[in-house]
């Protein structure tokens, strides 16, 4: 048998086998793209909105808050001055603000984060094992403000359990890192980019 028979004969199975591992790597490399295009889509996304709508409202809440207490101690103040000669300042406005952010944090934020658990506890399987790592402290914070909003914890209790927003903000940060890392590795590469890509890992 001549050297151009064995060539024939050997070319079909060498192109055959090539074929299938390059159609099994591509498989491959769709399905890891599938499950991150899941994470981005099913956690992580809806997540990240979840927090932008909860920062907002804490931002406006504590700037408000914050230039309400200013001027009430400065009516206060003047009040105080004028040894009683001015009207004393009406309190009632300020406690309205009180009494908003008291029924915003029941109606609003505490069901986000619930929301934010519930979408930690039924994709589970989609998150990062950093971020799963958040999902006691959801729980743990929504528990004790439903105890606090029905009256079943004393408030001494509360303040010590430290019941702050601050506590998830490296929770928040890493949910919008992790945002962009995803985008980055869903973002379109060109074919010759995509095929060294498969190669490359293929090496490995």
């Amino acid at each position: 048998m001549n050297i151009s028979n064995i060539i024939s004969i050997v070319t079909p199975f060498i192109t055959g086998t090539l074929g299938f591992l390059f159609g099994a790597r591509i498989f491959k490399f769709q399905r890891r793209f599938n499950f991150i295009e899941r994470q981005l889509n099913e956690l992580y996304s809806p997540m990240l909105g979840i927090i932008k709508d909860i920062k907002t409202k804490s931002s406006i809440r504590t700037r408000i808050s914050n230039i309400a207490n200013e001027i009430w101690k400065e009516e206060v103040r003047e009040w105080q001055k004028s040894g009683g000669t001015v009207e004393k300042p009406d309190i009632e406005p300020y406690l309205k603000i009180i009494d908003y952010d008291n029924k915003q944090l029941k109606e609003e934020l505490i069901p986000q984060y619930q929301n934010i658990l519930k979408l930690l506890i039924t994709n589970y399987s989609l998150a990062d094992e950093e971020t799963t790592e958040w999902q006691f402290i959801f729980s743990e914070y929504i528990e004790i403000w439903n105890r606090a909003l029905t009256e079943s914890i004393p408030r001494v209790v509360i303040e010590k359990l430290e019941q702050s927003e601050s506590k998830h903000d490296e929770f928040y940060d890493h949910i919008e890192k992790k945002v962009k890392e995803l985008k980055g590795k869903l973002k379109p590469k060109p074919l010759w980019k995509r095929i060294n890509l498969i190669v490359l890992k293929r090496g490995r």
